[in-house]
C-alpha cells in the first residue's frame, strides 16, 4: 500500500493517456470529445482568411466567428496551435483530430481536481467517486509540478513535486 505525503498536494485527473496529457501539459473542452479534422479545420481557416463568418463548432462547443476576424498560428511544444481573435485556440489532440483548448478552467495545464483525503485507500475511493461524476470544473495544474502516483485505465492520481 502507497504512503500519502502530508506535505504534497494530490489531484484527481480522468485520463486514459497521462504520458501525452504531460507531454502536451494542456485540456481541452469537453473531454476531447466532438474535435474536427484536418480538413474541416483547413476549411474554416480558408473561410477565416476570406473575411467570411464562421459558425465554429468544435469540442461540443459552438462558436461564432464574425468576418474580418484574424487567424494565426504558432508551434508549441512541436504542435501547431491555430488562434482565432487571440481568443478562441485549436490544437491537434491526435493525428487528424482537433479540439479547442480550456483556456478558462486549466489555462496554463491540466484540468484536475484537488483530493480532500488523507488515507491512501480514502483516496481511491474519492477518485473512483470522482470518475463516475466529476465534469472537469476544478483546478488546473501544469505538468511541470506533478508526477504520477497512481494510475488505472480511467484516471490517474497526481502528486505535486
Amino acid at each position: 500500500m502507497k504512503t500519502i505525503n502530508t506535505n504534497k498536494v494530490y489531484y484527481f485527473r480522468a485520463t486514459q493517456n497521462i504520458e501525452s496529457d504531460l507531454e502536451r501539459n494542456w485540456s481541452s473542452w469537453n473531454f476531447g470529445q466532438g474535435g474536427i479534422t484536418t480538413e474541416e479545420l483547413e476549411s474554416i481557416i480558408e473561410k477565416i482568411e476570406n473575411n467570411e463568418e464562421v459558425e465554429l463548432s468544435i469540442s461540443m462547443m459552438d462558436e461564432f466567428i464574425e468576418a474580418g476576424s484574424s487567424v494565426e498560428s504558432d508551434w508549441i511544444n512541436g504542435k501547431k496551435h491555430y488562434f482565432i481573435n487571440n481568443d478562441i485556440e485549436i490544437a491537434e489532440l491526435s493525428d487528424n483530430y482537433w479540439v479547442l483548448i480550456d483556456n478558462v478552467n486549466a489555462e496554463g495545464g491540466l484540468s484536475v481536481i484537488e483530493l480532500e483525503s488523507s488515507t491512501y485507500e480514502d483516496m481511491i475511493n474519492e477518485c473512483e467517486e470522482l470518475n463516475n461524476s466529476a465534469v472537469g470544473d476544478g483546478d488546473s495544474v501544469s505538468a511541470n509540478d506533478v508526477t504520477v502516483f497512481y494510475k488505472t485505465d480511467t484516471f490517474v492520481i497526481l502528486e505535486s513535486k
